[in-house]
């Protein structure tokens, strides 16, 4: 019986699978499309944006263009200005001196020569010249008129001392570096700042026996003071203790002699 069923397939799926790749494709399509929209905006905004930094370069470079040429404009001016200055100041000299030629002759060759010549009082005597001298080689005056030199041997090689001489040897500098002055010291401390300065303020107030100043001492061996009086009691306690021992002693030695004697005649 079921050799003669027949299959039938319904014609449904079919128009099923093709919509479903139908609406497949669709998608596809239409996310590649947004995809081109998308790429085609970002291209575009950068090239506004290219636009926009190319302008502003340009901009930058013709401003720059124009200030370089103001500043050259303004040296320019600045030096036609110190020319004309000092044509100015030449053709004041000339009517200067014109003028004075034609009141005063004598004055006249003055003038020119003063002009002409180096006035000492513009230069600052003790201070080193003002002007460059390349082509001369400065040396200091002072050191010509020293005995001694690199060729003398300078100092021994044993000698500690970097300097070869005292400074202000004639004065005695620790005396008055650290003393007040008498004159402006006299009305706050009154006498008692020699007292005070007179007085020896590292002298004990009692000194050890035998060692104050101005006593001579003697030439010869050591000399011992004699041991002070016991106070406590001591020596004397260690004396008997001594004595006592020694007693004790003797008194041992005496029996012990006794007790022998003894022995003997009893043997006898």
């Amino acid at each position: 019986m079921e050799i003669f069923l027949k299959v039938h397939i319904n014609e449904n799926f079919a128009k099923l699978a093709e919509s479903l790749y139908l609406a497949d494709r669709t998608a596809r399509e239409a996310v590649e499309t947004r995809a081109q929209m998308e790429r085609r905006v970002a291209q575009n905004k950068k090239a506004e944006q290219e636009e926009k930094m190319r302008a502003m370069a340009a901009k930058a470079r013709q401003e720059r263009t124009v200030l370089k040429k103001v500043h050259e404009d303004d040296s320019v001016n600045q030096e036609a200005r110190e020319r004309d200055q000092i044509r100015r100041d030449r053709l004041d000299e000339h009517r200067r001196e014109r003028n004075i030629a034609r009141n005063n002759p004598d004055k006249l060759d003055r003038f020119k020569k003063g002009r002409e010549r180096d006035i000492s009082e513009k230069i600052a005597l003790g201070l080193p010249d003002a002007r460059a001298r390349h082509h001369e080689t400065q040396f200091d005056q002072r050191l010509f008129d020293q005995s001694k030199g690199l060729d003398s041997g300078g100092i021994d090689d044993e000698t500690y001392s970097a300097y070869d001489k005292p400074w202000r040897a004639q004065d005695n500098i620790q005396q008055h570096i650290y003393r007040p002055s008498k004159n402006l010291d006299k009305d706050l401390y009154g006498d008692d700042l020699d007292r005070i300065i007179s007085t020896n303020r590292f002298v004990p107030d009692k000194g050890f026996s035998g060692a104050e100043p101005g006593v001579a001492r003697n030439a010869g061996p050591v000399e011992f003071e004699k041991e002070e009086e016991d106070i406590f009691g001591l020596g004397q306690l260690l004396q008997s203790a001594k004595e006592s021992g020694k007693e004790l002693k003797k008194r041992t030695a005496d029996g012990g002699a006794d007790e022998g004697s003894s022995s003997s005649k009893k043997r006898r």
